[in-house]
């Protein structure tokens, strides 16, 4: 199966020699892949921290890896957007005055800076994009939006299938 970015990965080293249970293993996701030097194709990944799993290793920018190193994982991508709950996708709320009586307009949504989506990692951590700056946790998120996503993957997969 060809990788793709969201897929969660282990990046296994060359000296590991294909052993998955090497200490030097590393659990990730690739946010891009990209063609170099017109033929060989690299993956950026982020790392989970190996100190703290439920942290990103860096968190400033991915890392170019090898995709002859990269081993998806089965259960699931690494993250997965969803509708922002506190402006329910417009990325905007209503403004009112300091005693709430006169409404102002509308400003960006404070949970996701005027996005509208952010994403669920594994650890039920959110962000406000895929490698982005973390937005908070919150417990049984990603389970949820995972039921979800198979759900609409089934049903896009029914309704591509011809006529029977």
């Amino acid at each position: 199966m060809k990788l793709q970015p969201g897929n969660h990965v282990l990046y296994i080293p060359n000296h590991a020699n294909g052993d998955r249970n090497h200490p030097d293993c590393e659990e990730g996701f690739i946010t891009s892949i990209k063609k170099l030097w017109g033929r060989k194709e690299f993956a950026w990944c982020r790392y989970w921290s190996r100190i703290d799993p439920t942290r990103l290793r860096t968190t400033s920018c991915s890392e170019m890896t090898p995709m002859q190193n990269l081993v998806k994982l089965e259960d699931g991508p690494a993250w997965l957007p969803f509708q922002c709950m506190n402006c329910n996708g417009s990325g905007f709320v209503s403004h009112y005055t300091y005693d709430g009586d006169d409404f102002v307009g509308a400003k960006d949504c404070p949970v996701c800076h005027g996005n509208g989506r952010l994403v669920v990692y594994r650890h039920d951590h959110l962000a406000y994009w895929p490698g982005g700056p973390f937005a908070g946790k919150l417990d049984g998120k990603y389970a949820s939006e995972l039921i979800e996503y198979e759900t609409t993957k089934r049903t896009v997969k029914a309704l591509a299938a011809p006529p029977a």
